[in-house]
C-alpha cells in the first residue's frame, strides 16, 4: 500500500513545491495519461479495501470485477509510464517494461482462459 501511493505523493509535493498544477507538471496533451494514473490508483485502492473487507457480502459480491477493474488499471499503469515516464521514452528500461507487460499479460490471459479440470488416474 505504501508503495502504491509513494509515487504519487512524490509527483504532489515535488509539483507543489514548485507551484505547478498537475496540468503544468505533465503538459495539456498529456492529461489523458494522468486520468490512466487517477484511474489505476483509484482502483488499487478500491482492490486493497475490498481485500480486507472480503468478509462482508457487499465486497465478496463485487470482489471478481475489482479483480477485474485491477486488471486494467495495470494496463492504464502501462499507457501511463510509457507516455509520462522520463526513463522510460527510450534505452534498457524501456524494453524491460515492455517485456514486464508481456509477460503480464500472458499471466491474465493463462488465468482467465477455460482449463479443463485434471482428468482423475483410474487404477
Amino acid at each position: 500500500l505504501v508503495l502504491i501511493l509513494l509515487h504519487p505523493a512524490i509527483v504532489i509535493i515535488e509539483s507543489a513545491k514548485a507551484d505547478l498544477t498537475a496540468k503544468d507538471y505533465v503538459g495539456p496533451d498529456n492529461m489523458i495519461y494522468l486520468y490512466f494514473a487517477y484511474f489505476a490508483l483509484t482502483s488499487f485502492l478500491l482492490y486493497e479495501i475490498a481485500d480486507r473487507m472480503q468478509k462482508t457480502e457487499f465486497w465478496k459480491k463485487n470482489f471478481g470485477a475489482i479483480k477485474v477493474l485491477n486488471i486494467l488499471a495495470m494496463l492504464a499503469i502501462f499507457v501511463h509510464s510509457m507516455n509520462l515516464g522520463g526513463n522510460l521514452q527510450e534505452g534498457w528500461l524501456r524494453y524491460a517494461w515492455i517485456a514486464m507487460f508481456i509477460a503480464f499479460v500472458g499471466f491474465v490471459f493463462d488465468s482467465y482462459t477455460f482449463k479443463p479440470a485434471p482428468k482423475e488416474k483410474s487404477n
